[in-house]
């Protein structure tokens, strides 16, 4: 019987020992990664230098400046020169001397610097007047902070100053007598005049200080290429020590005059009942000292310590303030801290800091305009670049335009807040449009990824309240038996849907806004005089003009009722009696102080319709440059397509700026009305006929005019920054693309405006 033979295959009831697995594939979807956030890849390296700056430069500089001040404080105490002899030139290296100087900076620099450190900003104040500015500044946390801030560190100063004299002093001049309380058997817990003089007196430094640093808007941080920065030189040493020696001579007859208020307020407050108790142990003998009037002249040397001791407590102040905005304002430089610095500088453009957004800009626009080999492997692997989602490039012009479409709104609006938006209808939404840099149909003020939903612009109807059947045109009665007026009917059809308002309609389908900022337009309520309908095209929405009777309503003013009327009876009495016992000069002086307090600046009404304008000059410089160099350094012609937006963002910016400088320069008052109807009349005909009017006035006027236009000139400048700005970077762009951007296309008006500037370059 034959074996039997194995088969060749399996039968179905074989188990297989193999396990069964997937095939393992390289071929899936990967998502790209997105642009790292602006706080773990930039911030961190900046803050870096900038701490290296800190300790280095504006530690040390202020230093120095507390230990000179210490050392001269100590010569004083100890006797001076004379007495010291050759000692003298080893007092600034006394133990004491140190300990002197290491204290006042830690009570009088250190706090100057944290605070300006804490509260820095690129936002300006937005006041046109000093009035309002202070008004402005006075309502934010910051500067009562730093008010505060300021008063204690003087009130340190002052401590300081009382320990060290009792060191040194005590021995040399004798008893400096700044004790709480007087030195009296009798009467041990009466307060010491001379003590209260200096905390007088250094609070009012300080205030003085804080005044001054809100005029100047220290908080804000100033451009170097627009406020180029000098190193701290001889120069600028004398100038701080002539404007505090200024403002502390400043703060003594301020000084004197509010001793002497509260002496006065004394009796006045012995009258309350219960309240004479309390401080008559402590203030009875101000009741019975000297006059007043003499107090200065018999405390002279009081005075003369008050004077030095706030003079020294300003110059610290001044130079800690002077180093950090000197160091602080230059340029950071972070890309040779990373080996990738593309993303990085990328990145930073959307940091919500303001400074560090400036510094991001800054290191950009040096990239794009340095001529080395390095920089431009650089800007050819950022134009290259595809890892990140969006591309490098979309990002940075994205963020960009952004950034100008915003600044754009807000100059449209004269400066003014955005309005709130109206509410959604369905009638209002449709598709946003989407480019390669900037969604088109996405509000440039808004940070998000979904498109932004207008609504439809309508126009309200008004309900006739009246009988609807109209009279017949042979100008029978109507219902009420009136007859109307030929005038009346010639309105009512003007304002009908007939074939007039229908042309109007249909012309202004026809009007081209800018696509960058079509959005924008539609979302900032009309102010701008258009907005995006569902189809695409863009319609003249009209703008709500103010009437007669609103225009003369007043806000109503807020607080308590009884308070107001109050306040503006002891007002107009305080005024009576100064009108009626002061002399015609003094009220003079007092008149023009007045009106210069109040009166708005045209060059600060500029600023704060472009608050941004220094970060939008390095904006346009990075644009510019960037777009110059993609046509021999960009391979896939990535940049070239965003040509025509970048040059429409620039003309439309371009063409609001030469809009606001002509009503800037518009036609003075001092022309005669029947030249001011002539609307194409030249300027300088207009400007002819205001000097032969300006003759008749009286120098008052004449000084008030020419003030009026020495700050239209400053408006000028303020616009024409920027303006050069944006007319420097389409003609860059013009002289390097040449004939090739007629390959792009352009909307009229724009390709109108790039004409010019084609026949120019």
């Amino acid at each position: 019987m034959a074996a039997p033979t194995s088969s060749a295959f399996r039968s179905s009831t074989t188990q297989s020992t193999t396990p069964i697995r997937a095939i393992t594939s390289s071929l899936t979807s990967r998502p790209a990664p997105s642009i790292p956030p602006s706080s773990q890849s930039y911030e961190p390296l900046v803050k870096y230098v900038l701490q290296q700056r800190l300790l280095r430069n504006i530690f040390v500089g202020s230093g120095a400046v507390c230990w000179a001040q210490s050392a001269l404080w100590t010569l004083w105490n100890a006797g001076g020169a004379e007495q010291l002899g050759t000692r003298s030139l080893f007092v600034p290296f006394w133990p004491s001397t140190l300990l002197f100087a290491c204290v006042t900076w830690l009570t009088a620099a250190l706090p100057a610097i944290v605070i300006r450190k804490t509260y820095l900003t690129l936002k300006s104040n937005p006041a046109a007047s000093p009035a309002a500015a202070v008004r402005t500044a006075l309502s934010k946390s910051s500067t009562t902070r730093a008010m505060a801030t300021y008063l204690i560190s003087a009130y340190l100063g002052l401590a300081l100053h009382i320990a060290f004299a009792y060191l040194h002093e005590k021995h040399v001049y004798g008893d400096p007598k700044l004790t709480l309380f007087v030195k009296s058997k009798k009467h041990p817990y009466y307060l010491n005049g001379r003590l209260l003089y200096l905390l007088f007196s250094q609070a009012i430094a300080a205030l003085t200080f804080s005044l001054r640093n809100i005029m100047l808007d220290r908080f804000v941080l100033r451009s170097s290429n627009t406020h180029p920065k000098r190193p701290i030189t001889l120069l600028t040493i004398v100038q701080a020590l002539i404007v505090m020696l200024f403002l502390s001579t400043l703060v003594q007859p301020i000084t004197c005059l509010v001793f002497a208020a509260t002496r006065f307020t004394l009796p006045i407050l012995y009258k309350l009942p219960l309240l004479h108790y309390l401080l008559r142990p402590f203030t009875a003998h101000f009741l019975r000292g000297s006059w007043t009037i003499t107090l200065p002249a018999r405390n002279f040397l009081l005075l003369i310590r008050s004077f030095f001791l706030g003079y020294s407590t300003l110059l610290s102040w001044e130079f800690a303030e002077a180093f950090f905005e000197v160091y602080i304002s230059q340029p950071v430089t972070v890309s040779y801290l990373t080996p990738d610095p593309n993303p990085v500088l990328v990145s930073s453009i959307s940091s919500t800091s303001g400074p560090f957004q400036y510094f991001a800009y800054t290191e950009l626009k040096d990239l794009a305009s340095s001529p080395t080999p390095a920089s431009s492997a650089q800007r050819t692997a950022l134009f290259g670049d595809q890892k990140y989602n969006p591309s490098l490039w979309s990002y940075l012009v994205r963020e960009s335009l952004l950034q100008l479409g915003r600044d754009y709104q807000l100059l449209l609006r004269r400066g003014k807040p955005e309005p709130p938006a109206p509410p959604a209808t369905d009638a209002g939404k449709g598709k946003a449009e989407t480019g390669s840099g900037v969604g088109l149909g996405m509000g440039l003020g808004s940070t998000g990824q979904t498109p932004v939903s207008l609504p439809f612009p309508t126009t309200p109807i008004s309900l006739k309240k009246q009988h609807v059947f109209r009279s017949s045109v042979n100008g029978a009665s109507n219902i009420s038996g009136k007859k109307e007026s030929p005038m009346k009917s010639i309105v009512d059809y003007l304002a009908s849907d007939g074939a007039l308002a229908k042309t109007v309609e249909g012309g202004a389908d026809k009007v081209r806004v800018p696509e960058l900022f079509r959005s924008v337009l539609g979302n900032a309520g009309g102010s701008s005089g258009s907005g995006p309908v569902g189809d695409g095209k863009v319609v003249q929405q009209e703008q709500p003009k103010a009437t007669t009777g609103d225009a003369g309503k007043k806000e109503e003013p807020k607080g308590n009722p009884l308070v107001r009327r109050v306040r503006s009876e002891v007002e107009g009495w305080v005024g009576g009696v100064v009108r009626a016992w002061s002399p015609g000069w003094m009220q003079e002086g007092v008149g023009r102080a007045g009106r210069w307090w109040t009166r708005e600046r045209a060059n600060k009404v500029a600023e704060s319709c472009l608050p941004n304008r220094e970060v939008d000059v390095v904006i346009i410089e990075v644009l510019s440059h960037l777009t110059c160099m993609s046509l021999t350094e960009d391979r896939y012609g990535v940049v070239q397509r965003d040509i025509p937006k970048i040059l429409e963002a620039f003309l439309s910016f371009l063409g609001a700026l030469d809009e606001y400088r002509e009503s800037l320069g518009g036609v003075d008052e001092r022309v005669p009305a029947q030249a001011r109807a002539g609307q194409n009349q030249n300027q300088d005909q207009l400007a002819g006929k205001g000097k032969e009017k300006e003759d008749g006035l009286s120098q008052k006027e004449k000084e008030e005019r020419r003030v009026a236009r020495e700050e239209a000139e400053k408006a000028k400048e303020v616009v024409g920054m920027l303006s050069d700005a944006l007319k420097e970077g389409v003609g860059r762009i013009v002289r390097t693309f040449g004939d090739k951007l007629l390959a792009f296309k352009f909307p009229p008006r724009i390709a109108h405006k790039l004409q010019g500037f084609m026949d120019y370059c």
